[in-house]
């Protein structure tokens, strides 16, 4: 990808020495026999093993304004969904805008490592109060929007909103819950063996179910 930016040849060793020199100044990524991953990134080989799954698609390709924007320390992608979120949560729950940012910032990063909605909801729950079943409802419609745009290791680079928008693979966005899934406000019961309420395409028992 450098020499495809750069239109030259680039040299292993040089390229080494400044990843490590780089790493040793913003500490964000470890090395191991999977390569260079961000600290973040639990299971390099779940990655790899996704990326394997999309063969036929290429890596989101980033200019040379986003690459450089990406290399700043702390980097997150502060989108409209994000701030969206961050701002649904300052008008609804007792909290300042510097700690809704901490919150979304770790949604975002659960969803790029390949976390499932209800795993995500999980976290929530454990750092805020859900006071009823209709604010459980309307933070999840904006979670999903969050994730539905949020880039992903797992995805290339790709949100799920643009691998829908670009490709037939079968591979779709989170969604609303339908009427005949599961309703959090009714709390109605989905069969194990049915599609997961979230979207995920999987079974409830393997997915939200566990």
């Amino acid at each position: 990808m450098i020499e495809s930016y750069t239109k030259n040849e680039v040299d292993l060793r040089n390229y080494l020495e400044i990843i490590y020199e780089a790493n040793v100044y913003q500490e964000e990524m470890y090395s191991d026999r999977e390569g260079f991953s961000h600290w973040r990134v639990i299971d390099p080989k779940k990655v790899k093993r996704e990326h394997k799954k999309r063969d036929d698609f290429s890596f989101f390709s980033f200019t040379k304004e986003q690459l450089l924007r990406a290399g700043e320390p702390d980097y997150i992608e502060r989108n409209n969904s994000y701030m969206q979120l961050v701002q649904y949560l300052t008008r609804n729950y007792e909290m300042d805008k510097e700690e809704a940012d901490e919150i979304v910032e770790e949604c975002v990063y659960e969803t790029q490592i390949g976390d499932e909605l209800g795993e995500v909801i999980t976290f929530l729950g454990k750092v805020i109060e859900f006071e009823t079943m209709e604010s459980v409802q309307q933070l999840t419609d904006n979670v999903v929007n969050l994730m539905n745009n949020t880039k992903k290791w797992t995805l290339k680079g790709y949100s799920s909103i643009e691998i829908r928008e670009q490709s037939e693979s079968g591979l779709h966005p989170l969604t609303k819950p339908k009427k005949n899934q599961l309703n959090i406000t009714s709390n109605k019961k989905v069969g194990r063996n049915e599609p997961c309420p979230c979207g995920s395409g999987k079974k409830y028992k393997k997915c939200c179910g566990r």
